[in-house]
């Protein structure tokens, strides 16, 4: 079980609904029912990898002996760059046969370095980079060979960033950072704001001791998407701001409280308990991949949203991947996905390879398999 940056996707501090009058307040797009998946479990149905794609290929990252890449946290692409955060807070930009090209940025107290990326995102038409300083509240634009552009100044309180529609900015501004409320900014490129966004807040958390800080997931495909902490709702934003619901993960008496998930002490003595513990997912076509932790096993299942039907592809201790019946290798679980292709990756002590390889498959469309039984099973 893991977060993304401090692994990343507040129940009770955010009623996810937002009091601004450009929120749509229809019923969202799509309702992902996990408590009824707690409850009832899954299809039985085995899915296999050639069930969502037809082909994968695989990515060694090639570096020199004494610049080896650590766990990596988090994956961006371009038609021509992977960039690839590792654990040791190394920005690294290969080409698309794993060819490392260079470093972006360098650790330190200099005015072109930074000393703690927790986030990065990438501006493809501009060929730019853009790492969030948060220790310095910076974003530093490096062009991607690896120069240094210049550095925008955001205030204190924001956590984390992504790029936004027209050369802009948005980030996470969460009240625990002395925001009135939890909301987003758009900042313009030099650093101005622009607008904000902002939710309702429960009236019960104001002496929740917080000393775990999660992050707002963005995610930026054919719209732009995001997630505030412990929150049941993605939300898409359109370029003028509006936003509307997008995907409900519907989690009922199991969705961790605010006062616990914020908390490293109430958190640990509670992963026994029955809240479900780090939702996180990706969609693609008509699947989504959904990860979550409960009662002290990692789960990890797909679910088809044109059969509503769920399949659990592993519920245990060490997570492993869909089954690679296509070439009988690595089983495959993505880690990011952009258009229609997916990314995993097999960690170095699984492979003859001294760094990480990736894997990389286009997704298709699940069928519906009518002809298959569709009776469920108890967890």
């Amino acid at each position: 079980m893991k977060s993304l940056y401090l692994f990343i996707l507040l129940s009770c501090l955010l009623s996810c609904s937002s009091k601004d009058p450009r929120t749509q307040e229809k019923e969202p797009m799509f309702k992902v029912d996990l408590k009824s998946y707690i409850e009832n479990g899954s299809s039985d149905m085995k899915i296999k990898l050639s069930d969502i794609t037809d082909s994968i290929s695989y990515i060694p990252l090639k570096t020199t002996y004494n610049l080896p890449v650590a766990e990596i946290q988090a994956i961006k692409t371009t038609e021509k760059f992977i960039l690839c955060l590792d654990t040791q807070q190394k920005l690294f930009c290969f080409n698309h046969n794993g060819d490392f090209i260079t470093l972006i940025g360098k650790r330190g107290e200099g005015p072109e370095e930074y000393l703690n990326i927790a986030d990065f995102d990438v501006d493809a038409s501009k060929e730019e980079v853009y790492l969030f300083d948060f220790q310095r509240h910076f974003i530093l634009v490096y062009s991607m060979d690896g120069n240094f552009v210049k550095r925008i100044k955001l205030p204190d309180n924001i956590l984390n960033i992504a790029k936004y529609y027209n050369s802009q900015f948005i980030a996470y501004a969460p009240r625990y950072l002395g925001n009135e409320k939890d909301g987003l900014i758009f900042f313009s490129d030099n650093g101005e704001k622009k607008d904000s966004l902002s939710f309702q807040l429960e009236d019960n958390v104001s002496d929740t001791k917080i000393d775990i800080f999660k992050m707002a997931t963005f995610n930026f495909q054919d719209l732009f998407s995001f997630q505030l902490p412990f929150c049941d709702i993605v939300y898409a934003l359109t370029p003028i701001g509006n936003q509307y619901k997008y995907i409900e993960l519907q989690q009922g008496k199991y969705k961790l409280p605010y006062n616990i998930g914020s908390n490293v002490e109430s958190y640990n003595k509670n992963l026994n308990s029955s809240y479900i513990f780090e939702p996180h997912l990706h969609k693609c076509k008509n699947l989504m991949f959904i990860n979550f932790f409960f009662r002290m096993n990692n789960y990890r299942i797909l679910y088809n949203s044109d059969s509503n039907l769920f399949y659990t592809v592993f519920k245990g201790k060490y997570p492993t991947g869909i089954e690679n019946d296509i070439d009988n290798k690595y089983p495959f679980w993505p880690v990011y996905i952009k258009d229609d292709w997916a990314i995993g990756i097999i960690s170095p002590a699984d492979s003859e390879y001294d760094n990480p390889v990736l894997q990389k498959i286009k997704i298709k469309n699940l069928g519906k398999y009518p002809e298959q039984s569709t009776d469920r099973y108890k967890l």
